[in-house]
């Protein structure tokens, strides 16, 4: 269990960090972004581990997907971040 304090500690202060530096908006509730990238990633996991991925190269890419999704999700579009610079 301390592994996991540990590890959702460090995304917390990543995510911090980049909404410091306005890499993700304000408006984010960095708790929350934690809470649901660490359970799309640990569910990827779960899911592989009970079978239902198929092979270590099918799970890998199902996680990379859901890493770049969540990615995504949480950048502005670079055409927002450029009109809220106007």
């Amino acid at each position: 269990m301390q592994g996991t304090v540990t590890a959702m500690r460090q995304l917390l202060m990543l995510f911090s960090s980049a909404q410091e530096q306005g890499l993700l908006p304000r408006q984010y509730d960095i708790e929350a972004v934690v809470s649901i990238s660490w359970a799309s990633l640990h569910g990827v996991i779960h899911l592989y581990f009970g079978g239902h991925l198929g092979d270590v190269q099918s799970a890998n890419a199902v996680y990379k997907q859901t890493l770049a999704l969540l990615v995504s999700s949480l950048l502005p579009d670079d055409n927002e971040r450029g009109k809220s610079l106007v």
